[in-house]
């Protein structure tokens, strides 16, 4: 089994760098499996440690 993983640092065309916000960042990382052929696109949020952090999804 092979996997590939990377999270974008920097804007580029397969991925977006990693944008700050108010309470925290947000990345997109890309997993390819080879086994199972399958691509995965994951956008995270990685909050501050404050107790009151509100989030909104659109």
């Amino acid at each position: 089994q092979m996997i590939f993983a990377a999270t974008g640092v920097t804007e580029g065309a397969l991925m977006r760098g990693v944008r700050f916000f108010g309470e925290g960042v947000r990345t997109s990382s890309v997993i390819m499996t080879l086994n199972t052929g399958k691509v995965r696109f994951i956008e995270s949020i990685h909050l501050d440690k404050k107790p009151d952090v509100k989030v909104r999804f659109a």
